[in-house]
């Protein structure tokens, strides 16, 4: 909703901070957005997220890497917290399917994230990423394993993609390519989500 001027209402606008889980970290139309992440950080290692010049854009923390369950913080470069994933499961036996509740910047309740970890090996190994809430549905597949995967949203629209990429200095990198209007946020969330099992 718009007034005369063409200016999102008020109401509009707190619709539409719900609406993303990073509203801030919105790809402009237009544009595309490139990031490098680890591809597998340890647990309890805080990590930067680069642009492609090699800024800092994201950190990564996990605030609390020896508790049994796992919490990791997404923050800007200057540590603002943005969001956070919580594992709802145990870890240990290893299980099939894990659940995340992702947290936004207010530490609201957002969305639940299903981590299916793909069985097999090799070319063979699908793993899957479902990201659901109200009437919005969000999909990560491929192999997180090669660093290789694709974000979609409910309609197969492809937002993001992940492909490896020389590595940082502190290991393997992933690089993350983001499409016009795609919540990168939620794609890093995602991804954070991914590693900590």
């Amino acid at each position: 909703m718009t007034n005369i001027l063409g200016v999102p209402s008020q109401g509009s606008m707190l619709a539409l901070d719900n609406y993303y889980f990073t509203p801030d970290l919105l790809v402009p139309d237009g544009c595309e957005c490139i990031l490098f992440l680890l591809a597998k950080p340890q647990r309890g290692q805080p990590y930067d997220v680069l642009d492609s010049s090699g800024g800092v854009v994201l950190r990564i923390t996990d605030p609390q890497p020896m508790a049994p369950s796992i919490r990791r913080v997404l923050l800007s470069s200057s540590d603002e917290e943005l969001a956070q994933c919580i594992c709802t499961e145990s870890l240990s036996p290893k299980p099939e399917v894990i659940r995340f509740q992702l947290l936004n910047g207010n530490q609201d309740y957002w969305a639940t994230l299903t981590y299916e970890i793909g069985k097999g090996s090799g070319e063979d190994k699908m793993d899957k990423c479902t990201i659901e809430r109200p009437r919005q549905m969000f999909h990560f597949f491929g192999s997180f394993q090669h660093g290789s995967m694709n974000m979609t949203d409910s309609f197969g629209r492809l937002l993001a993609t992940t492909a490896p990429c020389t590595p940082m200095a502190r290991g393997e990198a992933l690089k993350l390519r983001c499409a016009p209007a795609t919540d990168v946020g939620l794609a890093v969330c995602a991804l954070m989500c991914m590693q900590a099992v």
